[in-house]
């Protein structure tokens, strides 16, 4: 098995999981994925979001907010702006204003609630996925990927992807090397490479079968091609990439990766395709979405949602990968309809177009309650940002989907609370402020037990920058004055924290 001229990723070992969707069951082993465009809807105007980052004052609070103005057509996509001074929330899907102002598929909601443009957008078609990044090859270019079944972007065509450069769009590929031959549904980054998965089987003109790679730093398309098979045989809706691991995980309703019979979900090691267990038994099950598992206990966790059944699951299985085994959630188990995203910041949450046995709809977050007014349709998209900060705890999750409540198709549900690190519930608590980091920036770990702890600085690459702590430490808060001078600016670091064998990790910005 080879990946074309991909010299950047032959270095490391990488998993990819394969999901797709459908609106119907077919038997052959080719499984088509719909996605629908939504109607255009009108709405009411919502209250105001209550969190915007964890800087705000705290106090027990939660709740949700409606930014105003607001979309007028489903929303499918949500992502984190990392173009624009990182200052918002990419925002897309079928809509075609904000308000009275026209903004075509796509805008940035900024973190001062208003909403700006990315020139004059997407002129047609749907945007079902983006992905914004730093390419570390153009020295840490902040890019934004759009994708969909558009053909058009800020006045040039495309074919089904674009990018934005923070001023101009521009498309992948040239002439008859340009875009994909079929709809993007899915979108995810490793250095600088970018995969994307779909209704597609070529990219550039080639032959890739669902899913391919847009080399970044050389700006042409490569194929996955397994014992001389190309792709896999049935589309693709889902990627995922682990924050802080060089990994991803991709998937679908496939039966067949490369070579390699599969059920549904496989990966990518060293080169070869790997089934993951059974993957999913429902041989007529598809798979929607994915998040990582994060907070105490859930680190090496992928969460899979979509629409299966099974029977211990239904539509909801976590594959743990220090094991290599699958596991549910109860809470799940007679589940009606299908998950089409899911959020993990510090609580778990569930987006779709669903049925709890109690009644619950829409978006639910486990173990946990949501006050009125509810969501009242579906949920295609979900961000979450949040954390235990010093100040106290706070979380937020953005929500996208073709619903009416609090306001239509865009809405920020929030919490936060005073919590004093000693009478936090978790096993430990971390964090590192002010980030971006600044010559005093502190490390404060709060433990409520004796702990061999273990710190160190990660570039993009993967690579070990610097080690700072390592040792034994007692129960209580232990505050580390950070010396990032080693460190580039304007870069992105991660931070990796070993506690007693569970790991931690944050996302550190040297300005």
């Amino acid at each position: 098995m080879y990946i074309e001229n991909t010299s950047m990723l032959s270095k490391y070992s990488f998993h990819i999981i394969l999901f797709l969707e459908f609106s119907f069951a077919i038997s052959a082993s080719a499984q088509i994925i719909i996605r629908k465009e939504e109607p255009t809807l009108a709405g009411i105007a919502g209250g105001k979001a209550e969190w915007e980052s964890h800087e705000q004052t705290l106090g027990n609070s939660s709740g949700w907010g409606a930014p105003t103005p607001y979309p007028n057509g489903t929303v499918f996509s949500i992502t984190r702006d990392q173009v624009d001074n990182g200052q918002g929330e990419i925002v897309a899907g079928s809509f075609d204003s904000i308000g009275s102002s026209a903004f075509s598929r796509i805008a940035e909601y900024s973190d001062n609630r208003t909403w700006q443009p990315l020139g004059t957008g997407i002129q047609d078609g749907v945007v079902y996925s983006t992905v914004s990044t730093y390419i570390y090859s153009k020295g840490y270019t902040p890019l934004l990927f759009a994708g969909g079944t558009f053909t058009m972007a800020g006045g040039l065509s495309v074919h089904r992807i674009a990018m934005w450069d923070g001023s101009a769009w521009h498309s992948l590929g040239k002439g008859t090397d340009e875009g994909v031959d079929g709809s993007i549904l899915a979108m995810a980054v490793i250095g600088d490479s970018l995969f994307i998965g779909g209704n597609f089987t070529h990219a550039g003109g080639k032959l890739v079968n669902h899913i391919a790679i847009w080399n970044i730093d050389s700006s042409r398309w490569e194929q996955i091609i397994d014992n001389g098979v190309v792709g896999v045989d049935g589309g693709v809706a889902a990627l995922l990439v682990p924050q802080y691991k060089r990994i991803i995980y991709v998937g679908g309703g496939f039966l067949n990766a490369g070579s390699t019979p599969v059920s549904k979900i496989a990966s990518i090691e060293n080169s070869h395709w790997i089934s993951l267990g059974q993957g999913i038994v429902d041989s007529t099950g598809i798979v929607e979405a994915l998040c990582e598992g994060r907070g105490v206990g859930r680190y090496g966790e992928i969460i899979v949602g979509g629409h299966f059944n099974e029977t211990q699951t239904t539509n909801l299985k976590i594959w743990q990968t220090d094991n290599s085994t699958w596991s549910k959630i109860d809470g799940f188990l007679g589940m009606q309809g299908t998950i089409y995203s899911l959020a993990n910041p510090v609580n778990f949450y569930v987006g779709g177009d669903f049925t709890l046995s109690d009644s619950s709809k829409y978006f639910v977050e486990v173990n946990g309650q949501l006050p009125q007014p509810l969501i009242d349709g579906p949920v295609y998209a979900l961000l979450g940002e949040g954390g235990y900060f010093p100040e106290g705890y706070s979380e937020g999750i953005y929500l996208g989907g073709n619903f009416f409540k609090p306001q239509p198709h865009f809405a920020v549900w929030s919490q936060s609370m005073d919590v004093p690190f000693d009478g936090n519930s978790n096993e430990y608590v971390v964090s590192i402020f002010p980030n971006p980091l600044i010559d005093n920036s502190t490390l404060r770990i709060q433990l409520k037990n004796r702990c061999n702890v273990d710190f160190a600085i990660y570039n993009l690459l993967g690579e070990k920058v610097d080690t700072f702590i390592g040792g034994v430490y007692d129960a209580g808060l232990h505050d580390f004055k950070l010396d990032n001078s080693i460190l580039q600016t304007n870069n992105i670091y991660y931070a990796r924290i070993n506690i007693n064998g569970k790991i931690t990790t944050l996302q550190l910005i040297k300005h």
